[in-house]
């Protein structure tokens, strides 16, 4: 979606094309050129495609697919990207090791899905990291290319440079926002553009404040460097990046995000968010258990080093504070036959005596229900 104020002084087209040429992932673009899915040819490479996959893919927009990457017939990968193409098949995800004498073997998730005009998008993204596989190291390459795209695609209706960049924009499983300087004043930044796929990422409907500037839509932005950064981006050349952002207010859940920022020309960045709060949660989790493992692994070893219980009981207390902050930390015998709790440890104070038998009302074998102990009832209580 594109601000009406804007497209009025800017070209729509133009706007498409500028996105795809600065969006943070790998884009190829196939086309089923006949009923054959050997004919798949390649029609369009990103920028970004060198970094994702570790190898100069320019040098083969135009060639077929099966001349330039024969080894990927032995799967399923090109039948599906033709089926894609040519409507048997509405979209096609996976999770992919790939390598050969062009491309360093690693892991992509590829999201498949189709342009129309039996041209086929694919956005690869490298997760060999999170795959925990060792790579070789990438190629050395050079700048990607377009290919002529009027003459591979074949007679189609308008202009098809225009129509594929939309086309990609529109399919790219990626959040995408385009910020417009109006003013000198980070205050004016202006939302232009909103992609499709913004809503599922950020957790609220964006489209809504296309037209809007940033100050109006998200004030509690303002409070961070964000839109600054950002308005940095759009009246300079230098692109920049949030590795981890968090962010939520009336209008956003609180999530994390990956933040790209793009300079797109003509006061113009591209903000490409990808939600991550999963992957930190699942980051803290892991933290925790780390830390967890290890206080545990501290208890053990002092307890195999000393035989003083107070030493052991001293230990302790100090490994708990590091996973459980508290103010006190007391540690008592139970002897269910007996009823009795005695006290062993405390933190800040001496140990004290037993403190007597549990309240009648506990039952042995169901454990301590009450904090609170209770002193030896009288001889005369029957």
């Amino acid at each position: 979606m594109v601000a009406e104020n804007y497209h009025q002084q800017q070209p729509e087209a133009a706007l498409y094309q500028r996105i795809v040429e600065r969006i943070p992932q790998a884009v190829v673009v196939w086309r089923a050129e006949t009923d054959d899915p050997r004919d798949l040819r390649l029609v369009y490479v990103s920028p970004q495609g060198t970094a994702e996959l570790g190898a100069d893919m320019s040098p083969f927009v135009g060639e077929r697919f099966i001349d330039t990457f024969p080894a990927v017939y032995e799967t399923e990968l090109p039948y599906n990207y033709f089926a894609v193409a040519t409507g048997s098949k509405s979209e096609h995800h996976e999770v992919y090791r790939y390598g050969d004498e062009t491309i360093a073997e690693n892991w992509f998730r590829i999201d498949v899905r189709p342009l129309g005009q039996r041209c086929v998008l694919v956005a690869y993204t490298n997760i060999t990291q999170q795959q925990e596989v060792i790579t070789r190291p990438a190629r050395p390459a050079s700048g990607m290319g377009v290919a002529e795209i009027s003459k591979v695609v074949g007679p189609v209706v308008g202009n098809v440079e225009s129509w594929l960049y939309q086309r990609i924009v529109e399919q790219m499983p990626l959040a995408v926002v385009v910020w417009w300087a109006e003013t000198d004043d980070p205050r004016d930044l202006r939302m232009v553009y909103c992609g499709p796929h913004s809503t599922a990422v950020t957790g609220t409907d964006m489209a809504q404040f296309v037209g809007q500037r940033f100050i109006d839509s998200f004030p509690a932005a303002y409070e961070t460097d964000l839109p600054y950064r950002i308005f940095a981006v759009a009246t300079g050349s230098r692109p920049d990046h949030f590795e981890t952002f968090p962010y939520s207010d009336e209008n956003v859940p609180e999530s994390w995000f990956r933040v790209e920022v793009q300079p797109m020309g003509q006061r113009c960045a591209l903000v490409a968010y990808t939600n991550i709060t999963e992957q930190q949660q699942a980051a803290a989790s892991l933290r925790r258990r780390r830390r967890e493992a290890a206080t545990l692994a501290e208890i053990g070893r002092v307890i195999s080093a000393t035989l003083d219980i107070q030493d052991i009981y001293e230990a302790l207390a100090v490994s708990v504070r590091q996973l459980i902050p508290y103010d006190r930390l007391a540690i008592a015998t139970v002897d269910l036959e007996q009823h009795i709790i005695t006290s062993v440890y405390n933190s800040k104070e001496p140990i004290t005596p037993p403190v007597g038998r549990w309240a009648a009302s506990i039952v042995a074998g169901r454990g301590v229900r009450r904090r609170r102990a209770y002193p030896d009832p009288p001889a005369d209580a029957g």
